[in-house]
């Protein structure tokens, strides 16, 4: 998991809300974690920020703080651009991996974190993200989201 969570969260926050990490340095920053079961840990304090990612959005672990989404719409991303390698995939399969996407009131993407998608597409990653259009760094794929799908050396058929 990209996020975790620190274990004394998991009575103040529902199972699978989405919450916003707010950065005290970067208040305009739109960064989003979602409280599944498996991401609640006894070892972490506070919430706990995968590396690569954390250094792309530049947040440090001093400066952040949660807060519940009311609203998940704030977090559905407008464009999401993906590129596939190495794989024959059928346009069935593509459909059935953006319908996966949506499900669960949306897959949450992240820009630079390698296994967004490993589950449905083990080679592949992330080239964009827009929200409102602007580049974003993760966001919830909904039904209102264009995913594009392209190819480095995958073929379509």
């Amino acid at each position: 998991s990209p996020c975790l969570l620190s274990a004394s969260l998991q009575g103040d926050v529902p199972i699978d809300a989405l919450l916003r990490v707010r950065s005290r340095l970067q208040p305009e920053l739109r960064f989003y974690a979602r409280a599944h079961v498996e991401s609640f840990v006894a070892s972490v304090k506070g919430i706990s920020i995968l590396r690569a990612i954390a250094d792309t959005v530049k947040l440090t672990d001093k400066d952040v703080e949660l807060e519940e989404v009311e609203d998940e719409e704030e977090a559905k991303l407008d464009q999401l651009v993906m590129v596939i390698s190495d794989l024959y995939m059928s346009k069935r399969d593509i459909w059935h991996m953006h319908l996966a996407m949506m499900q669960e009131r949306g897959q949450l993407i992240y820009r630079g974190f390698g296994k967004n998608l490993r589950e449905h597409v083990p080679a592949s990653s992330i080239e964009s993200l827009c929200r409102d259009g602007k580049d974003a760094f993760c966001g919830l794929v909904g039904e209102k989201t264009e995913v594009t799908f392209r190819s480095s050396c995958a073929n379509f058929f």
